[in-house]
Parts: C-alpha cells; structure tokens; sequence
C-alpha cells in the first residue's frame, strides 16, 4: 500500500487512552438533542471556529491590565498593566495568585457531584508568604486563636477591609502546614452541611453572604465542629458587621475584629517586604520619620492603605518619584485633589470632559474626543453647533488646554489597523488613581447624573471600538460597587442579553471587578451560576462563560471551571466558541501563575475522557488542540519560541504525563483526529530547523508511542512517513520522528529476543 493514499484506519475511533477495553456510550447530554438544532454534532469540523476562537481569547488577554487601576490586588502578577501603584494584602478584599503548583492531593479527588455543591480554590504560596512576613496581629488575634483550636470553627465579625480575610490565613497557616482552602462565598448553608472536609484542612469563607450567614446556629455550627474535627481539619469564616448573629454564636464561635494594630509598626513590616537592600530600607525607616508620612500614619489608615503607602515609600527611596509625589498618589489625597477639582471648575462641560476622561483614561485622544461629545449630547439635551458662537467653536479652547486642565497629558503611541501600525497620541491622567477617584466623587454626589452617566457608559459598551469599550465596561464594573442591584439592572442585564457578542464581553469584564472586593463576590459569583444554568437563555450563559474566562476565573478558577463545564456539556454550538476562548485564556495565564497550566491540562483531561457526553469530551480535546496550536513561550534563552505544551513537557513530568494522554486522546477520537493530526504536523514543520525543539518532540513521540496501541502506533508511523515524503511540504524534523520510532521498534524487538 503507498504511504500516500488515505489513512486506513481512519473510521476507527479508539476510546481514551485510560478506557481502552470500553467504548464509548450513545448516552446523551442532559439537553433534548433533537428539539436543539445547534446541538454539536458528532463529526464537527471544529478548524471552521479558528477565527472566533482567537479574536474572543486577544480580546480576553488585552483587557486584563485595564482592570488594574480598579482592582485593588496590583502586586499580584495579573494586574501589571500600566500602573506603578502598591496592592493591598492587610486589608482583606485583595486576594492574589502566583507561581505555586497546583495540588493533586486528597481534597481534588472529588466526584463532579460533590465540586458542583461547593467551589473550593487553593490560596496560592506566595499569598502565605507576604501574609506571613507582612502581618501584624491585633489585641483580638489570641482570642481567635484560641477559639479556632477548640472549636475548629471561628467567626471573625468585624468591618469591611479591617484585614479579616488575611487574618483568617494567617491563623490557619499557624496551625496547617498544608495548602489552605477557599470557599466560594456564596455556597448555601445546606452544602456547607454536607460537604466532605478533606484530611488536615484549613479553609476560609471570605465576606459569606448574609442570607446564609445569619443560619448559623450554635446548633449548626457545633455539628461543624464534630465534622471537622473528625478530620483534623479548621474553618475561619468572615462576616460583615451589619450582619445579625446570634448571641450564643457570637458568644461562643465569633470574635469582634474591632482592632487595627499600630499603623507605623504595620507600615514597617511592609517596607521590609517591599524594600529588600538593606541600605534603601534604612533611607525609607527615615523617610518614614517625615512630617507628611507621620500624618498620613496618624489619620486612622485602613491597613489596606498602610500597605499602599509603603508601597509608595518603597518606590520612592528606589528612585521612581518623590515623596511629593508619592504622597499625591497616596488614595485618600488623591480624593481630597478630586474634591478640590470640582469645587474649582464648576464649568459643565469642563465636568463632563474630567468624567469622559476619567472613563476612557489611556485611550486614543480622537476616541475620547468622540466620546466627550457624545456624553455632552445626551447630558445637555439640544446642545450643538448652532447653539454655539462660531468664533468659539473655531476658535475656543484648545483640546490640549482641555487635557491639561483635566490634570493629564498625551503620549505618543501606536495604534493597530488593516494597513499596520500608525501613530497615534494617547491621553493619560498624571495619577491613574484619579479614574476610580473620579467615578466615586460623582456617584456619590451627583444623583442627577446617574441615568446619563450609565446610557452614555452602556452605549460604549455595545458597539465603540473595543479600546472604549473595555473601559466603558471596567468603569461600570467599578460604579456596581457603589449600587450593584441598580447598575446589574439597566446596564448589566442588557449588555449580557444582547445579540452582538461585543457588548455580552462588556458584561462579562465589568462584572469582573467588583468579584475582588469581598463584599460582592458572593453576588457576582450567584448570579453567574444561575446564567450558566439557563436552558432558555442561551445568551446569559454565554457572557458567564466569557466572565469566568476573564477576571472572575483569575479570582476563583476552580469555580469557574466547574460552571464552565456545566455550559459545555449542553452541547450549543453557540457556546462552543466563548466556552474554548474562556478556557484556553485561563491555560494563558498561567505565564504569570504556574498552577493555571496544570489546573487546566487536568481540566481538559476529565473532559476528554467524558464518555457520557460527546460533547463535552469533544470540547475538551478541542480546546487542547487550539492551545497546542497557538500557544507558544519564549522557552529557552536564544532559542526562540516554542509550543507551549512542549515546553511543559520539557519542564515537568506531571506536564508530560497530562499533554502526551491528551495528545493520544486527541488522536484516537474521531471528530479531532483531523486536527490534531494538523496539529502534529504544524509542530514538525517547525522544528525542521530547530534541532532542540524537533528532539524534544521525538522524546515527546516516542512517549506517545511507548504507551499507545497497535493500531495507535500503526497510525503515526502512518502519517510520519507520509509527512516526511510529501513533496509539497516535506518535513525533516517527520523523517527524524519516524527514526526515532523505528529504532525504539527495533530495540525493544531484542529485548524481547533476548528474554
């Protein structure tokens, strides 16, 4: 037989590297396959959802740095985007990820049944670490203690952003060695009740929705105890003030986090964390003696805010600004310089130009100029040109004056059209923390204002260019912390429902913003769920597959996997797209937080071998695909880039083990052969001239073939052969591939001789 006719065994369909001896079921998804047309069918030509694929995932990618000015979490290793400006950990509603392996240990080895009742996610090393380094315990800290170790529960009760969340960590972290465990916040009480605690635990529940909150009982919560002490396990739970308790529970189960320790000790502990030469530390101990920064310490700091001002101070004796300035981005002046602002221009449309500004902070100048007129239009109804005098709208004040007055200045930048790059000027305020200080001044002040400010913000939303729009909807993201019922209403609601696809990203960023506050995440994190479970509404479920792909997914990744799951396996061709981006942009952030790449492959895994549901199995493994073939790392120094599975690969056998089943999954599965067999190839055409990447393929590929069957082995022998003959595109790195193969045949042939 040629080698280059047909594959002749292309009709088989292998079942998954882990069920070899079973086949596949016909059994269904849950949905009703034959009263839903846009059902995935078996035999899918996914390569043709290529282009919507990539454009959701750039869109995705490129929005995250716009929310760093909002989120207060900016030392993590998401929120690099722009802004020079310290995080928070002390002050509770910051929660970070970074670089820590993913655990496969006990707690993950839970049926799909027991994830979908609660959403647990592990709190990331370098989160204990500052913790632990920057942390100083208040009066109350012993008594909590106490109360942990005897009665394995504590209710830490107290104001928002007085540092409960971190104090929860620090506390389990002093009595647990292992990984620590955050529970979604709004879980109901009846699964918290059932859950199965895992072996020498601690978790937290950060901010639990009241509705839930007020049902602990003494009674409930010594049947807690009896649970998780059955497992050696502990449980710290944060809850606002405002919330009514019980007496007894407060009495015997809650402490009144009531205390902020000594600022200026608290200050310390985060200079030290930020400021690690021993000479610079000694320059910021004395700048820390100034007159300005003893004020500011004296003015009853949140402990969110001492760690932004030592973070500033940090930058300062480092060279980036001076203390003049350090202190003019200091948050609470940066509100004092807003309030100053619209007391001394109470000119409107120099208001609406600071707002529109405040908005649209980092875009290009005729973006924002577009802007600007259409938020005078719906403000001032009538206004135009022919209101105006016609040597002032010649010649009035210039638009730079404008920028300048609005504390803010252009520079040069590059913008991306169907011709290449051109320049463009963009316009930014001198303190990008004027934006959120901006938005919270007028809310707060100018009722009337509020119905133009949110149509004139929801139509950038739906349909500007998506430098606009991703603004327009991280400011509404911001606005829903100061009315969440009323922006989720008349902005959130429509853009989630729309037709187009761009505004439903628009909901799916904005809503990403206030998960980050504790306060709100229980809500974000309900109202999600329940879009993803919609049959009826296959639009809501889609905007929360794109929000749990984005700044949702980065705060709680588990619980977003779990609901994206639940939407794929429905199989909606329309949810296809927006459920792959959504994953396969989680797999990218693991560029700056490692655990995401093993947490994702593992993801992919459990789906691929979804023998129930077609769809979902099929899913997966397209997903895989897409990301093997667009994702790629700088891997090694001045050795350009590579797949980045293979670098995994390369770099971890947990990698190797998790990309190689997938690949034989990918391969043996029918509807994702013919992709992943291109896929294959595009990896071999570019190690032809790259001698490190094509032999970390054949250590790959003979992976792959040690572990595969007959016909497995038949089949790339197949298309090696055929890939290193073709005329047209012929591959070196095949024809090495095929060598490397033949000589593992040969030899373990004598091995078996020899035995």
């Amino acid at each position: 037989m040629s080698m280059l006719s047909d594959d002749p065994i292309e009709e088989e369909n292998t079942p998954p590297a882990n069920n070899r001896e079973q086949p596949p079921t016909s059994e269904a998804s849950n949905d009703d396959q034959s009263e839903r047309p846009n059902s995935i069918p078996e035999q899918l030509d996914f390569t043709q959802r290529k282009e919507e694929f990539s454009r959701i995932l750039r869109e995705i990618l490129r929005g995250t740095p716009v929310a760093s000015v909002y989120i207060d979490a900016r030392t993590g290793p998401f929120f690099d985007g722009g802004t020079t400006i310290g995080g928070s950990m002390i002050g509770g509603d910051a929660h970070y990820d970074t670089g820590s392996p993913f655990t496969m240990g006990d707690h993950t080895k839970r049926t799909f049944q027991d994830i979908d009742a609660i959403g647990v996610d592990q709190i990331t090393t370098r989160t204990l670490i500052k913790i632990k380094a920057v942390y100083k315990p208040p009066y109350p800290y012993q008594q909590a203690r106490q109360i942990l170790a005897e009665k394995r529960v504590l209710i830490l009760y107290g104001q928002t952003n007085w540092g409960k969340w971190t104090s929860a960590l620090h506390l389990l972290a002093e009595i647990q060695d292992k990984p620590l465990l955050e529970i979604n916040p709004s879980i109901e009480f009846k699964a918290l009740q059932t859950y199965h605690w895992a072996l020498g635990r601690g978790y937290v529940i950060d901010t639990w929705s009241p509705e839930q909150a007020t049902k602990l009982t003494p009674f409930a919560l010594k049947r807690l105890h009896a649970q998780l002490q059955q497992q050696g396990s502990y449980l710290v739970i944060t809850i606002d003030n405002r919330v009514q308790l019980q007496t007894p529970t407060t009495e015997l189960y809650a402490v009144a986090w009531n205390e902020i320790p000594a600022p200026d000790k608290i200050l310390e502990k985060h200079l030290n964390w930020y400021v690690s030469d021993g000479n610079l530390r000694q320059t910021a101990a004395e700048l820390v003696q100034h007159q300005t920064v003893t004020q500011l310490l004296n003015s009853h700091l949140l402990p969110r805010e001492i760690d932004h001002l030592g973070a500033l101070v940090s930058q300062v004796v480092q060279g980036s600004f001076n203390l003049e300035e350090a202190v003019a981005r200091f948050a609470r002046r940066v509100r004092a310089r807003v309030v100053e602002w619209f007391a001394s221009h109470p000119d409107v449309d120099d208001r609406l130009f600071m707002i529109n500004l405040a908005v649209l902070n980092g875009a290009v100048s005729s973006m924002i100029r577009d802007a600007y007129e259409r938020l005078q239009a719906i403000a001032i109804p009538g206004k135009g040109k022919q209101t105006e005098n016609v040597a002032d709208s010649l010649f009035g004040r210039s638009f730079n004056d404008r920028i300048s007055m609005a504390c803010a200045h252009t520079v040069d930048g590059y913008e991306n059209s169907e011709f290449g790059l051109h320049p463009v000027k963009l316009i930014l305020f001198d303190d990008p923390q004027f934006s959120p200080a901006i938005l919270k001044y007028v809310w707060e002040n100018y009722d009337g204002l509020h119905a133009t400010l949110l149509k004139w913000l929801y139509e950038l939303g739906s349909n500007a260019p998506y430098e606009v729009r991703i603004r327009a909807s991280a400011a509404v993201g911001e606005l829903a912390k100061y009315d969440f019922g009323l922006i989720r209403r008349d902005v959130l609601l429509s853009w989630a429902n729309h037709k187009d696809g761009h505004a439903r990203l628009s909901a799916a960023f904005a809503l990403g913003i206030p998960v980050w506050e504790g306060t709100f995440a229980p809500q974000v994190l309900g109202l999600l769920h329940h879009w993803s479970t919609l049959r009826d509404n296959w639009r809501l479920s889609w905007t929360a597959a794109a929000a749990y792909g984005w700044l949702v997914g980065l705060r709680f990744p588990e619980i977003a996997l779990q609901d994206i799951r639940f939407i794929a396996q429905r199989g909606d061709v329309r949810l296809l797209g927006i459920v792959s981006s959504s994953t396969a942009a989680l797999f990218e952030m693991g560029r700056h937080s490692t655990n995401y790449y093993l947490r994702i492959l593992t993801t992919l895994q459990e789906w691929g071998k979804d023998n129930k549901n077609k769809a979902l199995s099929s899913t997966g493994l397209f997903i895989f695909l897409h990301i093997a073939l667009n994702s790629t790392i700088e891997a090694k120094e001045d050795a350009g880039k590579w797949p980045t599975l293979l670098w995994l690969a390369e770099e971890n056998d947990s990698h190797n083990r998790l990309i190689v089943d997938l690949w034989r999954d990918s391969l043996n599965h029918k509807p994702t052969r013919k992709l992943a067999l291109s896929a294959f190839r595009e990896w071999c055409i570019s190690a032809d001239n790259d001698d490190l990447l094509c032999q970390a393929l054949a250590r790959m590929m003979v992976s792959i073939f040690r572990q595969g069957s007959l016909r497995e082995k038949e089949r790339l022998k197949f298309y090696l052969q055929r890939w290193s003959m073709d005329p047209e595109k012929k591959s070196l790195c095949a024809e090495k591939l095929l060598t490397s193969i033949n000589q593992l045949m040969t030899d373990s042939f004598h091995e078996r001789g020899e035995k």
